[in-house]
């Protein structure tokens, strides 16, 4: 049986987040939800004068109930739809955040995070790397800021290439390269550096961009994609600063 291997990275993105509770004084019969829906537009068309701020947003929703076009009616660009998890991303003007978090079929608003590359301190290690080997017929998906698939160590590794970003599947930023090189270098470079599982191969999926930072709705869609093509691993290096303890539902 295939193991997908999440990082504790994972955690964050899925449960971590800080839920924007529903009013449970709200009654959703449709009634409410239409006149809520006539309220809210009627406030996006604001004053004329085109300047509209958005914000990204991801909700947990009731599927069997999802209308995307009551979504639409807010003004709202659906960014993913997942298939991992109830839940959709959009984008939409901040003045309707009362409306979205009354529609019938969204059971939490939450806040789509900044994600960035956790800094960690570097230490050198003694361990023999030529005990490394293996990995073959093993697909290793490397969500980060993208894989340089021309780095000698890594020819001929990379089987596809998938941005979330909008930036380009190429690293400019070097990190995801060196996850990558971590997780399936052949060492062609230098012997010494050779990587856990040199015969895997590899899928650069793009979740970090340039500057390293992204979104945590970019991270689960690079989550559900590597998931419906099939990775056997996928290598998370990212996470979220909030203040939550964890106890949200």
């Amino acid at each position: 049986m295939k193991q997908i291997l999440f990082f504790s990275t994972l955690i964050l993105l899925l449960t971590g987040v800080q839920a924007l509770s529903l009013n449970e004084d709200i009654d959703l019969n449709s009634e409410t939800v239409d006149d809520t829906l006539e309220e809210t537009v009627d406030e996006l068309d604001g004053d004329g004068s085109g300047a509209i701020d958005r914000e990204k947003y991801i909700l947990m929703i009731d599927r069997e109930n999802y209308r995307p076009s009551a979504l639409d009616q807010l003004g709202a660009d659906i960014r993913y739809e997942y298939g991992i998890i109830d839940g959709v991303a959009v984008e939409v003007p901040e003045q309707a955040l009362n409306g979205l978090s009354q529609l019938d079929f969204v059971e939490s608003v939450e806040p789509d995070l900044v994600t960035s590359i956790p800094v960690i301190e570097a230490s050198d290690s003694d361990e023999d790397t030529e005990s490394y080997s293996g990995g073959e017929d093993i697909v290793i998906s490397v969500l980060d800021t993208g894989i340089d698939d021309n780095h000698v160590d890594l020819q001929d590794q990379v089987l596809d290439h998938q941005d979330f970003t909008g930036t380009g599947p190429e690293d400019m930023h070097g990190h995801g390269t060196h996850v990558a090189g971590i997780a399936s270098g052949t060492g062609e470079a230098d012997s010494r550096h050779v990587g856990v599982a040199p015969e895997t191969s590899l899928m650069n999926v793009k979740v970090l961009n340039d500057d390293g930072s992204g979104r945590v709705s970019d991270a689960i869609q690079g989550i559900d994609y590597s998931v419906e093509n099939n990775a056997d691993i996928i290598v998370m290096s990212l996470g979220v600063e909030t203040e939550c303890d964890g106890s949200e539902e």
